[in-house]
């Protein structure tokens, strides 16, 4: 062995005893030995070459492992972060095995299932949910495709939506996954909108309108309780059909017709009439409209507004009746009336009108006032201003055609609701003018006649309050008209009793015929008259009281009383068939001391005469004078006292204005031809 083979040898042997590392190296020293330098080169060189392939290997591992550590590494943060996103989003993410039971949840989920992300994994689902999720959770679970639930979840009391998706491939090693959304804003939108509805919906009820949604696909209607009280049906559904059949049969192709418009989104107005639950026809009018938001739908809602409109048919009669009773009102009212419009034009006028102004309708209507000629300027200028609010009455004079003037009282009064229209009314008072003037002149000659009347006149009220007098009655009391105006005609009387019986017989009768009474002069002397009072007004109440001197009655009163009471014969005077007066000469024929013992005596009386004494005949001749005014004399004979008295009667009749106002009775004693008779 050369010493280069040799050096090497010992070099590879040192390096094989040193790369040695196991104990089995020291257990054959012997046989390494005993191999050849070559052969010991060669196991030498095998031996360092499996050490640099075990070196690298070992290099190449530990490379690879601190690769994939930071794989391992990089994997990890970035799970770390997708966990920290999904526990960060405000959605819950559940992932549920075939049992339904959670293997994962994030955070936002667990805690809306009243749990945390390590205690919820294992539990249930089913028992985390409210319990009308439950059925709904299970039936869910053999679904193909995603569906939606909506619940109310106790940890926060919120409403939530559960989207759950049960087609997930099998790398996402779970059954289900369930995402958990909270929808409490749009349930509150939704709950708002509902409460607005039911809010609407009530205020038509309230204002007692009928409201009817309709689904034009299913031909189905849901009526409110307004319309469903006048169909006599119960609020809710109702079949198309069956609100057909309440349609008055004459409009029912109508409304077909416009609820098919209505579905191609035309609008829908009709007046129709329904029947009613006492089978009444109730006139509406139906307003609707398709629901935009449903107008490419497969099913599009339409809602339709019904009006009651009885109220609306029953003034719209009572206005028709109304404008009837106001045309005939006007056709027939005796003052001219005409109607113009905002353009002062006449619409219309009654005959009263064209009478006083002798034209015709036809040339007038539909024409301006201030373009026709059968109007004068006075008239014209009168309708210029338009005046809306006040009523305008002006008293003017018209120069008619024929050139009569006519005296008018115009009334222009603006119509209600009609603007700038106006009615007039006209008074004509050229009669009344000219009657006034006819008036005027009557009271002077009546007022010149009282004056020249002979008789006192005098006017005066219930009170006694003295209106007016004449100059007769002031030169009777000597007093002016003043003088008696400022009394009362009650103190004009001199005796208080005159004045009540005048008052009692103005009370009972309203009037009061010759009535004597002496009147209070202004010389403090009285005057004798006779009144005659009539009442001439109810209201105000008042009379008027004719005054007569009774100076010359009392003159002549007191002569015939004087011849009565002076005769030489026998004379006594009759009132009302009883005696009222004897002269001495009658009470020396009767053998009595004092006439009082005739007076109230009839004529007929049977203490004048004997108990055979038949006085019919005598009566018959009473009624004779009484009725016929005639003079009468008889043969006749009395018995008073029992003193048989022969006499010839003669009863003369006292007449006044072709009454009886008494008898006066003469006697002729004839007691002594009847004893000269009896002598011979």
């Amino acid at each position: 062995m050369s010493a280069c083979c040799q050096r090497n040898y010992l070099q590879n042997k040192g390096l094989l005893l040193l790369s040695a590392v196991t104990p089995n190296v020291y257990a054959f020293p012997s046989s390494l030995q005993a191999l050849s330098p070559d052969q010991f080169n060669l196991l030498t060189y095998a031996a360092i070459a499996c050490a640099g392939l075990l070196l690298l290997a070992i290099l190449f591992g530990a490379f690879k492992r601190s690769r994939l550590n930071k794989q391992l590494n990089q994997a990890n943060s970035l799970l770390t972060v997708q966990q920290e996103r999904l526990n960060a989003v405000s959605v819950g993410v559940i992932l549920v095995d075939e049992a339904l039971a959670v293997t994962y949840a994030n955070r936002t989920g667990a805690y809306l299932l009243g749990q945390n992300a390590h205690t919820v994994k294992g539990k249930g689902l089913a028992d985390l949910l409210p319990v009308e999720a439950q059925q709904l959770l299970s039936q869910a679970s053999g679904a193909s495709r995603e569906l939606s639930i909506q619940c109310v979840l106790g940890q926060r009391e919120r409403a939530y939506r559960l989207r759950i998706n049960p087609a997930l491939s099998q790398a996402a090693e779970a059954h289900m996954m369930i995402i958990v959304e909270d929808v409490q804003d749009y349930q509150q939108r939704l709950d708002d909108s509902a409460a607005m509805l039911d809010h609407v919906s009530g205020l038509f009820d309230g204002q007692k309108l009928g409201l009817a949604k309709i689904e034009l696909a299913a031909q189905q209607l849901t009526v409110n309780e307004s319309l469903a009280g006048w169909l006599g049906i119960e609020p809710g559904e109702l079949s198309m059909e069956e609100f057909m059949q309440r349609v008055d049969s004459r409009d029912q192709q109508m409304l077909s017709v416009a609820l098919e418009r209505l579905a191609s989104g035309e609008l829908l107005e009709v007046s129709t009439s329904l029947l009613a639950k006492d089978d009444s026809l109730i006139p509406v009018t139906l307003c609707g409209a398709l629901a935009e938001h449903t107008g490419e739908s497969d099913s599009p809602v339409a809602h339709m507004s019904v009006a009651d409109c009885r109220q609306i048919t029953r003034a719209r009669t009572e206005r028709d009746v109304a404008i009837q009773r106001f045309n005939a009102l006007v056709s027939t009212a005796t003052q001219p009336v005409y109607l113009l419009d905002a353009e002062r034009k006449f619409v219309d006028a009654n005959r009263a009108f064209l009478s006083l102004f002798k034209t015709d309708l036809m040339y007038i209507k539909g024409k301006p006032v201030s373009e026709l000629k059968q109007f004068d300027e006075a008239f014209k200028a009168l309708h210029q201003t338009r005046d809306k609010m006040t009523t305008s009455r002006q008293a003017i004079t018209v120069e008619r055609d024929d050139g009569k003037r006519l005296s008018l009282q115009v009334v222009l009064q603006a119509l209600a609701g009609e603007s700038g229209a106006a009615m007039g009314i006209i008074e004509d008072h050229t009669e009344v003018e000219a009657l006034t003037h006819d008036v005027a002149e009557a009271k002077d000659r009546l007022s010149m006649f009282t004056d020249h009347s002979p008789m006192g006149i005098a006017v005066f009220n219930r009170e006694g309050d003295i209106k007016e007098v004449n100059q007769t009655l002031c030169r009777q009391l000597e007093m002016n008209s003043q003088q008696l105006m400022s009394q009362s005609f009650y103190q004009l009387f001199s005796d208080k009793a005159e004045t009540d019986k005048l008052t009692q017989r103005l009370d009972r009768h309203d009037q009061a015929r010759e009535f004597p009474a002496r009147l209070k002069c202004g010389t403090n002397k009285t005057f004798s008259t006779t009144l005659h009072a009539n009442k001439i007004s109810e209201i105000p109440e008042e009379y008027v009281c004719w005054i007569g001197s009774r100076e010359e009655q009392d003159y002549l009163n007191s002569r015939f009383e004087r011849l009565v009471k002076y005769a030489s014969v026998p004379v006594a005077l009759l009132t009302n068939d009883c005696f009222t007066q004897f002269n001495s000469a009658a009470c020396a024929f009767f053998g009595i001391q004092d006439e009082e013992e005739m007076l109230g005596l009839k004529l007929t009386a049977p203490e004048l005469h004997g108990a055979t004494t038949n006085t019919e005949t005598l009566a018959q001749k009473l009624e004779t004078v009484g009725s016929r005014g005639q003079v009468v004399t008889l043969s006749w004979q009395h018995q008073y006292q029992q003193r048989v008295l022969p006499c010839e009667l003669t009863l003369i009749p006292i007449l006044r204005d072709a009454k009886l106002q008494g008898i006066i009775c003469i006697w002729i004693d004839l007691r002594a031809i009847e004893q000269a008779k009896a002598a011979r």
